[in-house]
């Protein structure tokens, strides 16, 4: 993930996970907000792919329409280990 120079995330990553060149879902991260960001979910619709959006501030996961996801950064954590 990016940092800046005190090692805090910045409030927009970016993250594509490929198979084959072919995108499979886009990651966004925050630092706080409920709301999924218009361009993750714009280009997950273009594409037809899932979008999770990864906040810091946030207590539990919520679906969206277009699959769309908000989920907590401490949750998101434990399951990529």
């Amino acid at each position: 993930m990016k940092r800046n120079r005190n090692q805090r995330l910045f409030p927009n990553c970016h993250f594509r996970r490929s198979h084959h060149n072919k995108p499979l879902a886009l990651f966004e991260t925050k630092e706080s907000g409920w709301e999924i960001a218009p361009a993750i979910r714009h280009f997950g619709r273009m594409l037809k792919i899932p979008c999770y959006q990864i906040v810091r501030d946030l207590e539990r996961a919520e679906a969206f329409p277009d699959d769309c996801f908000l989920l907590p950064a401490a949750s998101f954590l434990m399951l990529t280990g």
